[in-house]
């Protein structure tokens, strides 16, 4: 009781700042030994203190807790340059670049070849037509899904397999 008398208007003990906090005597203890709450004298804290001191610890909390979640995203997304880079030099990785210039070439040979074909396959004019016309239907359906995945990844959209085109 004799505490209680010691207090002037407007501060409180540690363990009235504990409930006013909703927090342990080990962690009040702890904010006002890093400075967060002032200390009036031996367990007596203006009231004031206590409510503006962690006020100010909880702010410092969140800007340390954004602080450290932004110094995160950047390692991740380091660790994801790294990786990729280490991908790239193990070959597990080709530029796409690469890859359409390959499919191109590949394709533009493999016309080249087909269109003797029809003349090796039958000297009958009507059936070298109709093996030319069916060799040039299936090059342009070629042509256009390699066109149309083309577009897809240079617009970084999944690349769609028609069932149809997929069997032709």
């Amino acid at each position: 009781m004799a505490e209680k008398e010691q207090l002037g208007a407007g501060e409180c003990n540690s363990d009235v700042g504990c409930k006013l906090l909703m927090i342990t005597q080990q962690w009040f203890n702890r904010l006002v030994r890093d400075g967060w709450i002032k200390k009036l004298g031996k367990n007596r804290y203006r009231v004031i203190d206590v409510v503006q001191g962690y006020i100010k610890y909880l702010q410092d909390e969140n800007r340390r807790a954004t602080k450290s979640a932004s110094a995160s995203r950047v390692q991740d997304a380091r660790a994801g340059q790294i990786e990729m880079q280490m991908a790239r030099e193990r070959r597990d990785l080709i530029e796409i670049e690469d890859v359409q210039a390959f499919l191109s070439d590949t394709l533009g040979a493999l016309r080249t070849e087909l269109s003797g074909v029809a003349a090796a396959s039958s000297r009958e004019f009507e059936v070298r037509e109709a093996i030319e016309m069916n060799l040039n239907a299936a090059i342009e359906r070629c042509r256009s899904a390699f066109d149309a995945a083309s577009k897809a990844v240079g617009d970084r959209k999944p690349i769609a397999l028609d069932g149809e085109e997929a069997d032709a």
